[in-house]
């Protein structure tokens, strides 16, 4: 019995995976999936999206607790120039971000990187990227250090741009895309950085590039055999089922309860305007709390719909707003009116609406303008 057919809709969550010719995309997916590769390279010749349910656990006192069972979706990106097109329109709907080259080649590495320059930060999809790793692939058919001396430089490039958005540094992994335990930490990793927005060091030090680049030497690993790489599926009793059922329709519950859309058109119609008049806005969340403890949010960029809410951020600005009020009130300041956070390359400014309920956040590529802040202010 799966939560859907119980009448939940779990959340939908999806990545991409992506980088140049035979950097072992289709060969990872292939893994993770069960599925043998085939020994012939086959260019992917369009995007290929695959969906699994996956439950994210978090260990606690030496138990693993279920924190949310969601859709995973993966598309595995074609790396032709002619399929440019795809590849954004794909890239545009993720949050999670695998980059793909091949260790024994140092030219991949490279043509990897003026791919993310080009496409993806040029374009201006890093900052809609939540979580983001790079999988240097082929370990098994040997190293060369220079290819991973690249991929490291990548590696820092963007862990500046992303530690700034999202305070982690984009972990640098080294696998072999027919192991499949190493496939599955892979996945993990990137799931725990979504979830908790915190880097997992003890997955992450398991296939981490630094003892590579410090001179270590990984073993050659041979290529599992075919009955060795299908994933055999946990085996649970019915009843155990049932009640997995029951605590994801439960958990389901909670957050179509407590998190909403706001229903009027007006205000997502506002965010849309304001973002246009001023070009420095990267995003915006409007949050409406009701006494029932309901939160409703506009927001933009994104669909309207329940599962673009980004619920750990909503959660977070609460939070913050909560601390705010805590200092306001030991200091004796009185009422908030706004706040505004500069940063180095991002800046955030916060403020309530009159009456206390509501809280708009905006967050600005660099300083905001002076014009933006006055009507921010006023």
């Amino acid at each position: 019995m799966s939560a859907e057919s119980s009448g939940t809709k779990l959340p939908l969550i999806k990545i991409a995976l992506y980088g140049p010719a035979r950097s072992g995309k289709t060969a990872f997916k292939n893994t993770f999936l069960g599925k043998r590769s085939l020994g012939d390279y086959i260019p992917t010749e369009k995007v290929e999206v695959v969906e699994v349910v996956r439950t994210f656990f978090r260990i606690r006192s030496g138990r693993k607790i279920p924190v949310e069972t969601y859709r995973l979706a993966i598309a595995d990106l074609p790396s032709k120039e002619e399929l440019l097109s795809e590849r954004l329109a794909n890239l545009s709907r993720c949050v999670g971000l695998l980059l793909f080259y091949d260790v024994t080649d140092p030219v991949s590495p490279q043509i990897l990187m003026k791919m993310v320059e080009d496409e993806i930060i040029s374009g201006g999809y890093l900052q809609n990227m939540i979580a983001l790793s790079i999988i240097g692939t082929k370990k098994d058919l040997g190293i060369n250090k220079d290819a991973i001396m690249i991929g490291q430089e990548l590696a820092d490039k963007l862990s500046k741009e992303i530690k700034s958005i999202w305070n982690y540094d984009v972990p640098h992994l080294i696998v072999s895309a027919l192991n499949v335990e190493e496939v599955k930490i892979v996945i993990e990793v990137m799931e725990h950085i979504l979830m908790t927005l915190s880097i997992p060091k003890d997955l992450v030090n398991k296939l981490s590039a630094t003892a590579v680049l410090e001179g270590a030497v990984f073993p050659s690993v041979e290529p599992v055999k075919e009955e060795e790489i299908l994933i055999k599926p946990e085996l649970k009793r019915p009843e155990a089922l049932a009640e997995e059922a029951m605590e994801i329709a439960k958990r389901e519950k909670v957050i179509e309860e407590k998190y909403k859309l706001i229903p009027a058109t007006k205000p997502w119609d506002l965010l849309k305007n304001l973002a246009s008049k001023y070009p420095e806005i990267e995003k915006i969340l409007l949050l409406v709390t009701t006494s029932r403890g309901e939160i409703y949010t506009a927001f933009y960029p994104g669909e309207p719909t329940l599962e673009n809410i980004p619920i750990d951020l909503v959660d977070m600005i609460i939070a913050f707003g909560k601390s705010l009020k805590d200092v306001l009130i030991k200091e004796e300041m009185g009422d908030l009116s706004y706040a505004i956070l500069h940063g180095t390359k991002k800046s955030v400014l916060y403020t309530r609406l009159k009456g206390g309920k509501g809280i708009i956040v905006i967050k600005t590529k660099g300083k905001p303008s002076e014009e933006l802040i006055r009507f921010f202010t006023e």
